[in-house]
């Protein structure tokens, strides 16, 4: 028998004259209509029918052969996942059709072999030639950058506490992050080779969750101004550090800040509630109850937005579809045509898919032992 893959949409090789000696002919026939209903629906074909050898070497399906076009980036978890032990995450690279999976440890000239650890929210840069990630493989979390295909690892950041929550400059030559010093949080940012690194904040209360404007003059964060109980507010800087400004000044936490793509309004959430757009000039502000933006991803018309649960949602705040249910942690494709995300079991172990923006053509990319998460698209260069 030809090879079986349990992957959706996973075109497989049957053995027809095998096939013909255990199945008749009309057996043969009916199933092959159910494949291709399966196909046109999931793009899935079933492992029984792969057996009847239904599927011939020209079968093609132009999906997939689409998805190849493009790279996703992702972490998986390659030991057992319970808390509170840390368990192995890894980053990993395949394409858009869920084949040729690469392992980016797996690199011998690597400086820094990569030890059990937990390596973190991989980001391809705005260019694609790089990809930073928090890792604890080598203590602490570090932030450390490779090249797109795993080799040339370097620790960025090489301090002895963590560091984490970071995001790459617009224009890629910078990276913002936060630091924990002497138990509280500062946004530092330093140039893309971990050189120059600079307090923006140098603040007596903790700043966390840096975001930079489209244009890269300005970065928002959220800083907590009081602790009885814990309340967190946006504010905004020059990206030097300068002119700390409140930009909320609310009863409730502001958390996650994002910009708009043209960088008029900041979306923020209130924990437990939903989400916020306000803009700059204070002119306008909209509350969407029920949807949060902490992992929103715009389309690259700028008119609209995924974020978890896999809500589409415009500008305003004024509609919210779901693309697909259920779904988390969703990366838009840089031509607009797909959006990826990870996809939980009852067991909290997640696989990666991918949908069109209006909920067709889904496709399952991963059926890995423990599970997938943060995936996201190579920038089309």
């Amino acid at each position: 028998m030809g090879e079986l893959d349990s992957r959706l949409g996973t075109k497989v090789k049957g053995d027809s004259s095998n096939a013909a000696l255990s199945l008749s002919s009309h057996w043969r026939e009916s199933l092959c209509v159910i494949r291709r209903a399966c196909a046109a629906t999931f793009g899935f074909v079933a492992l029984l029918l792969a057996r009847t050898g239904c599927v011939t070497e020209s079968a093609v399906d132009p999906v997939l052969e689409e998805l190849k076009s493009y790279t996703i980036l992702f972490s998986r978890f390659t030991t057992k996942p319970p808390l509170p032990d840390l368990p192995e995450l890894t980053t990993f690279t395949m394409r858009g059709d869920g084949s040729a999976l690469v392992d980016l440890s797996k690199h011998s000239e690597n400086i820094y072999p990569k030890p059990p650890g937990y390596d973190n929210f991989p980001k391809f840069s705005p260019s694609g030639a790089y990809i930073a990630y928090q890792t604890t493989s080598y203590g602490t979390y570090e932030i450390f950058r490779m090249n797109s295909d795993g080799t040339g690892k370097v620790n960025l950041t090489n301090y002895p506490d963590f560091d984490l929550d970071f995001e790459w400059s617009p224009s890629g030559q910078e990276i913002v992050f936060t630091r924990l010093m002497e138990g509280q949080y500062e946004i530092f940012k330093m140039k893309n080779d971990g050189s120059g690194q600079q307090n923006l904040t140098n603040n007596p209360a903790s700043d966390r969750y840096p975001s930079w404007s489209p244009d890269g003059s300005k970065i928002a964060f959220s800083r907590l101004v009081s602790q009885s109980p814990n309340r967190w507010q946006v504010f905004i800087m020059n990206a030097d550090g300068s002119s700390q400004v409140a930009f909320t000044d609310t009863s409730e936490s502001a958390l996650f800040p994002h910009w708009s793509r043209d960088g008029n309004r900041i979306y923020y959430d209130i924990p437990g509630v939903g989400m916020v757009v306000r803009s700059l000039d204070g002119s306008f502000t909209r509350r969407l109850d029920g949807i949060f933006s902490r992992y929103m991803s715009w389309s690259p018309d700028g008119k609209s937005f995924v974020t978890s649960g896999l809500y589409i949602v415009d500008t305003d705040l004024t509609n919210a579809r779901a693309a697909y249910k259920p779904g988390s942690e969703p990366s838009w494709s840089p031509d607009g045509k797909w959006i990826v995300f990870r996809r939980a079991d009852e067991s909290g172990r997640g696989d990666l898919y991918v949908v069109r923006p209006d909920g067709t053509e889904l496709r399952r990319l991963t059926t890995s032992q423990y599970g997938d998460l943060n995936p996201s698209w190579k920038p089309a260069r």
